[in-house]
Formats: structure tokens, C-alpha cells, sequence
């Protein structure tokens, strides 16, 4: 019953922003299509590795503001105007850009899941299929979105394909030097287990020896039960957490209400980013690095 009702909250989620995204359509005057390639990411990270990869040759286009949450967001039209030239929307997959699919419809673009080749994982405490969308949280599958969108923009601007291919050679060696230095760092972190707002960071702690010893919400804007939040502080204190880390981008009265009563420091893991210091993928890792240093 939990899972049907969950399928129908997310298909309704889904038709009240797709119907935004038309009406938005619908208002805009007409438009002239630019000539010049161009596409689009749904949010930040999968924006900024495309755009590394393509340089001066292909225009990059983010859909999702920065500081915006994706699982409420709404395009305006003067962004759907910005994107109308795109030959495709590069998307995560999955309920957290599920909107892109009817806003790329509307302007003419196709949608591709940069997720190929990677190994999703479950979503927390869910049997219905649904997976975790915040694969791009390891550098190991940054590589991958890496490459898939190269072969994707190769494929559709073949022209374009020395720039695009050296492009991509010098970012994977970025993330190659990025992986190598916050291994170490967080390999010899005292505290490996930590706790946060919500379920974004498993993909990251599996890849670097953590462990995520609880979330404040169950899944993505599920309120806890108070039974939920009692076997939190069981499981806080049992881990020896002393801090509790939230993405800037999510409302979170009811997490500094539950930190204020239990003793419990707040500090900001970004999972998104796109405004300094996370103004790029490698300085939102590095940042989120040096914050988990720093809250031992």
C-alpha cells in the first residue's frame, strides 16, 4: 500500500509541474531557434562536466537554478526561451528530474540519462523500483557521466569532435588528480560514520569507507515519525556523531529544532551546488571534503 501510494503521490508531482511547464511554453512568443549547437543539463553537477567536455565548441545550458530544490522546481519562461535550441537535455534519471522529459518535449530536444554503465543502488528503505539518483557523488561515476556525454555530443556534432575528445581527456585527468587527493583525506577521517538531512550520500560513503549512520528524513520530503526520530538519536548516539550535515537547497525548520533539543552542530554538505564555494563539480567535492574534516 505505502509503495502504490508513494507511485501515485510522484505521478501527481509530476503532472502538476509538467502542466506548469506547458502553460510556460504556451505564453512564450515565437521562437527563433539558434543555429548554434547547444544543449542542456538538468542540474549543476551534470552541467558543469558537460560544459568542461565541450568548451568553446557546443553551448551548455543548466536548467535548474542554482540554490533551486529539484524536487519542487518549476521553469520559467525565460529559461525554457534559453534552452529551445538544445539538441538534447542531459538528465540524472529517475524522480528527481523527471520534469525534463515533458520541458525537452516542448522545445524540441531529446532526453539522455548520463547513467549508463553505472551501478545504481536501491533508494533507501524502497521496493518499487525507484534508485538512487545521486550516482554523481563519486568521482568513479563522474568518470563515467563523463565519457557518456562525450560520446553523446561526438555523436551529434561530429565537427566538433578534436575539441570535444581533448577536452574530455584533460577533465578526466582532473577528476583522476581530485579522486587522489581526497581519498587520502577522507580515509583518514577519525570519525567515519556521519548523519544527514536526507538520503543523497550513500554513493560517496561507499565509495570512500564511510558510512551514513542515519538520515533526518526517511526519503526526500518524508516528515519523520516521532518513533523515526527516536531511534535517530539511538542511532547518533551509538555512532558517536556529534554533527549533522543538510543541503543548502532544502527547507530545514524541523532539523534545527531536533538539533537544538539533542546538542547536535549543523553543517552544510552541498549535493548540488553552482554558487561558490560548490561553483564547480571538483570544488563541490573539495569543499564538501574539507567540511567533513572539519567536523570531526
Amino acid at each position: 500500500m505505502k509503495n502504490h501510494l508513494r507511485s501515485l503521490i510522484l505521478f501527481l508531482v509530476v503532472i502538476l509541474l509538467t502542466g506548469g511547464i506547458v502553460v510556460a511554453v504556451s505564453l512564450l512568443p515565437q521562437i527563433s531557434k539558434t543555429t548554434e549547437p547547444s544543449v542542456a543539463a538538468t542540474i549543476f553537477p551534470i552541467y558543469d562536466i558537460a560544459r568542461n567536455i565541450a568548451g568553446d565548441a557546443v553551448k551548455v545550458s543548466l536548467i535548474l537554478p542554482p540554490g533551486a530544490d529539484a524536487h519542487s522546481f518549476e521553469p520559467s519562461p525565460s529559461l525554457i526561451k534559453e534552452i529551445s535550441g538544445a539538441k538534447v537535455v542531459y538528465t540524472i534519471g529517475g524522480p528527481l528530474d523527471a520534469w525534463s522529459a515533458v520541458l525537452a518535449n516542448n522545445v524540441g530536444a531529446e532526453t539522455i540519462t548520463v547513467s549508463s554503465g553505472i551501478e545504481l543502488r536501491s533508494a533507501n528503505d524502497e521496493e518499487d523500483g525507484f534508485f538512487d539518483p545521486h550516482y554523481w557523488l563519486s568521482i568513479k561515476n563522474a568518470k563515467i557521466i563523463t565519457t557518456n556525454i562525450a560520446a553523446d555530443l561526438i555523436s551529434r556534432f561530429p565537427e566538433k569532435k578534436e575539441t570535444i575528445t581533448t577536452n574530455t581527456d584533460n577533465y578526466l585527468k582532473q577528476l583522476d588528480a581530485l579522486d587522489q587527493e581526497i581519498r587520502p583525506s577522507l580515509q583518514n577521517l577519525p570519525q567515519k560514520n556521519f548523519v544527514t538531512f536526507h538520503d543523497a550520500w550513500y554513493y560517496f560513503a561507499d565509495e570512500y569507507g564511510l558510512t551514513v549512520a542515519g538520515t533526518f528524513e526517511p526519503t526526500a520530503g518524508r516528515e519523520p515519525t516521532a518513533q523515526y526520530l527516536a531511534d535517530l538519536i539511538s542511532k547518533l548516539q551509538t555512532a558517536g556523531v556529534k554533527t549533522m550535515y543538510y543541503e543548502p537547497q532544502m527547507s530545514v525548520a524541523g532539523l534545527q529544532a531536533f538539533a537544538k533539543d539533542n546538542n547536535i552542530t549543523l553543517a552544510i554538505l552541498d549535493d548540488i551546488g553552482g554558487q561558490a564555494p560548490y561553483d564547480s563539480y571538483i570544488n563541490l567535492m573539495k569543499t564538501n571534503v574539507s567540511t567533513l574534516q572539519n567536523n570531526k
